[in-house]
C-alpha cells in the first residue's frame, strides 16, 4: 500500500546563516511523496503548516474535516493544481511574529523587523523602516491575534494517571525502513537507529 509522506527539510538549516537562526520561526521546505497521485517535480511557494496535516489527510481518506481546528486542506497543493490561490491569508507564528503573502513581521522584542521573502528568503535585510504602512497594519493583526488568543486561550489538557501506549522504541520501523532506503548515506551528525538497532 502507498501513502502520502510529508518530510520537513530539517537539514536545510545546517548551513543557513545566523540571523535566521536566531529567530523563533522560519520557513522550512517540505518534500511530499505519493508516486502515481502527488505530480513529480512539482513545486509550490504558498504556506502550509503542520496544522494542515490533519484536515489534508482527512481529505485523502474520505473522512470529514472536523470543524473549529486551525489547519485548512492543503491537498490541491499536494495535487499541484496551479489554479490554487493562497490558501493561509495569513500565518501567525503564536503572538511573536505574521506572514502575510511575502511579507514576514518578526517581533524581536527589541524591534519589529520586516521582511520581503520574495526577495529576501534569507531574511537579512530588515525593511521596516522603509515600509513603515506594512508594518502598522501587520502589527494591528498581530496585536488583535494576540489579544484573541489571550482572551480565548484554553486550558492545558490533563488526564489523570496517563498510561503510556507503549514501553519500548525497540523494533519500531523508521521511514527508511518503510521505503526500502538501506543504503541512505546520512550527512551531518545525525544517524538514525534503524528497526534493527543498528545505525
Amino acid at each position: 500500500m502507498q501513502g502520502v509522506f510529508l518530510f520537513p527539510c530539517i537539514s536545510i538549516f545546517e548551513n543557513i546563516p545566523d540571523q535566521i537562526k536566531n529567530h523563533r520561526y522560519n520557513w522550512m521546505p517540505t518534500l511530499a511523496w505519493w508516486p502515481g497521485t502527488v505530480p513529480r517535480g512539482s513545486i509550490s511557494s504558498e504556506i502550509g503548516t503542520t496544522a494542515d496535516i490533519l484536515p489534508t489527510l482527512a481529505k485523502f481518506a474520505g473522512a470529514e474535516i472536523p470543524e473549529g481546528i486551525d489547519g485548512l486542506d492543503i491537498s490541491s497543493l499536494l495535487l499541484a493544481n496551479d489554479e490554487t490561490p493562497s490558501l493561509h491569508k495569513v500565518l501567525f507564528y503564536e503572538t511573536e511574529g505574521i506572514r502575510q503573502g511575502k511579507w514576514k513581521l518578526v517581533n524581536t522584542k527589541k524591534q519589529y523587523e520586516l521582511y520581503d521573502l520574495e526577495l529576501d528568503i534569507g531574511e537579512q535585510n530588515n525593511i521596516a523602516e522603509e515600509h513603515p504602512d506594512r508594518v502598522k497594519d501587520l502589527k494591528a493583526l498581530l496585536d488583535a491575534h494576540s489579544k484573541y488568543l489571550t482572551e480565548n486561550t484554553r486550558p492545558a489538557g490533563y488526564v489523570k494517571l496517563p498510561k503510556p501506549i507503549i514501553s519500548t522504541i525497540d523494533g519500531l520501523p523508521i521511514l527508511v525502513d518503510y521505503l526500502g532506503l538501506k543504503d541512505v548515506e546520512w550527512s551531518g551528525s545525525y544517524k538514525p537507529i534503524m528497526s534493527n538497532g543498528h545505525p
